[in-house]
């Protein structure tokens, strides 16, 4: 599977890190300062995966969107910081269902460019 480098959602653009290794997956954005305005994290998972996501060492608020095979947004979540929380005191943010897919950018962007549920989203 070729993995993308670019997502577009309603004309605008996103350069994609790809996070599909275990490692990659597990660590996402942890412990970074600032994630570019036109840049995202695309977590890739296996066929029907559930997926679940916390804020462990997150220094940044980030809305992440779960989307499905065929590129739909199922679901957007706005995920908060909890500096000083323990791993068991973290809020876990699941999908509502399988996704293949979850693209995390910086928070408040969905509703800035007005991102909506069943928007496609094209990835290149």
């Amino acid at each position: 599977m070729d993995l993308p480098d670019t997502a577009i959602i309603g004309g605008v653009s996103f350069n994609l890190e790809v996070a599909a290794a275990d490692t990659t997956l597990a660590l996402g954005l942890s412990n970074r300062t600032l994630l570019g305005q036109d840049s995202g994290m695309l977590f890739v998972f296996p066929e029907g995966h559930a997926a679940t996501f916390w804020m462990r060492d997150m220094l940044f608020d980030v809305d992440v969107r779960f989307i499905d095979r065929n590129g739909s947004k199922v679901d957007i979540q706005t995920m908060r910081t909890q500096r000083g929380a323990r791993d068991d005191q973290l809020t876990q943010y699941q999908s509502t269902g399988p996704v293949l897919f979850a693209l995390e950018i910086n928070a408040g962007l969905a509703e800035q460019f007005g991102f909506q549920l069943g928007t496609v989203i094209q990835f290149e």
